[in-house]
């Protein structure tokens, strides 16, 4: 009887270990895969003041207003070089790619000899949702510029065509004078 026990006991055990490996390959994401883009990137890089220093153009996140008054204000003080460019990060994906983004971030990797002022204070998940949106952020190719441009000038009539009906125009009516 004892021997049954040990045999039922190591069998599930064994059933168990099998299925945990075999779901621990199949939720591991394949090397070199790209992290998603995600509103909650947004939101990380404006909860974690990331604005402090950093503009994103193409998301309209202007870097903070106080910051640049703060930093102003030291450049006044010392009389030194003239305030940093503000480091717009509108294109950033289309230079680096998420796990460089996540490194540099944890200040394990360099850009231009520097680290990262700050290292990332959050979780490894809020790391990877943060550099997974920084790297989507990409200048549009050319080929997306014209679909964009085609789109637009749909909407719009051309000169002497009449706007579809429900369509607000411009075109102002002459006063008579009377």
């Amino acid at each position: 009887m004892k021997i049954r026990w040990s045999v039922i006991v190591a069998s599930i055990a064994a059933v168990l270990l099998a299925t945990s490996a075999i779901w621990a390959a199949e939720s591991k994401e394949p090397e070199g895969a790209k992290a998603p883009a995600s509103a909650k990137g947004k939101e990380l890089f404006l909860s974690n003041k990331c604005t402090t220093c950093h503009s994103i153009a193409s998301e309209k996140i202007e870097k903070k207003k106080a910051a640049e008054t703060t930093e102003a204000a030291k450049t006044t003080a010392t009389e030194s070089a003239p305030p940093k460019k503000v480091p717009d990060l509108s294109s950033v994906g289309d230079k680096k790619d998420a796990a460089w983004i996540s490194k540099f971030l944890m200040k394990e990797e360099k850009l231009d000899n520097k680290l990262h002022r700050i290292r990332f204070k959050g979780t490894p998940a809020e790391l990877k949702e943060l550099s997974g949106w920084l790297e989507s952020l990409k200048t549009p190719k050319d080929s997306e510029k014209a679909e964009a441009k085609e789109k637009a000038e749909a909407k719009e009539p051309a000169s002497g065509e009449k706007p579809a009906s429900g369509e607000k125009t411009d075109t102002k009516v002459p006063e008579t004078g009377k």
